[in-house]
Parts: C-alpha cells; sequence; structure tokens
C-alpha cells in the first residue's frame, strides 16, 4: 500500500511540473497580444511578438502610460479590443511617432507595474513591453 501512495504522489509532482512548463511556453517564436497577457511569462523574459500598431488617438484605455508620453500601443492580431503597451521608439513600419496602423513584429523585455485603483476599484498589475 505504501508503495503505491509513494507512485501516486511521483506521478502527480510530475503532472504538476509539467503544468507549469506549459504555462511559459516557448516564446522564443512570434506569439500574439492576447496569447501574452494570458500567460505566465516571467517579468524580464524576452519574447518575440506580432500586432498592429495602434496609431496615436486610436488607442485602447489601458491606463496611463507605465514609462513615458512617448509609450505606444501594440494590438492583437486577432482582436481590436486587446492591446498593450510598449514603451519604446516604435518600429518604422509604423510611421513617424505611430502614425500608422501596420501589421509588425518586434522583440520586447516583460515588465509589469500596478495602476492604481479608481472610484472604489481595486489596484491591478499590468503588463507591458520595453524595447531596446
Amino acid at each position: 500500500m505504501r508503495r503505491n501512495s509513494v507512485l501516486v504522489l511521483v506521478v502527480g509532482l510530475a503532472a504538476c511540473r509539467t503544468g507549469a512548463r506549459s504555462n511559459t511556453a516557448d516564446w522564443s517564436s512570434e506569439h500574439s497580444v492576447a496569447a501574452l497577457l494570458k500567460s505566465n511569462v516571467p517579468t524580464g523574459a524576452v519574447i518575440s511578438l506580432r500586432g498592429y500598431c495602434l496609431p496615436r488617438g486610436g488607442e485602447l484605455p489601458l491606463g496611463p502610460t507605465p514609462v513615458s508620453r512617448s509609450d505606444w500601443q501594440l494590438a492583437d492580431v486577432e482582436s481590436d479590443s486587446v492591446a498593450i503597451f510598449v514603451s519604446g521608439s516604435p518600429p518604422p513600419e509604423c510611421g513617424y511617432l505611430g502614425t500608422a496602423r501596420n501589421l509588425v513584429t518586434i522583440s520586447a523585455t516583460i515588465a509589469r507595474d500596478s495602476i492604481p485603483g479608481i472610484l472604489g476599484r481595486p489596484a491591478r498589475r499590468r503588463t507591458y513591453l520595453v524595447t531596446p
């Protein structure tokens, strides 16, 4: 009976470890904004992400810019209602100061901060990207 208990424990631990790895999939290949926001990719990880540059004035309400007023937004390839802030210069395909809505692939580092709660809402964690 003890041998079966140990076997069940070992198999259970192996299953847990396998599940943990699937949350941090291989991010060296291109992924979408929506996939990133649903994942547990660690802060500081460098990833490749594909999406649309959102032009100035067409941004989604994601709270204040995380680093500077020149931060821009990258929208998901499948949904215009999902976007993420990017701190750093937009790629040339975005046009001067991010004025064009073009499909781009960027390499960026994962960063996180907290947005203070307003109107009785709790503060929340936010994921954003930093480009070189």
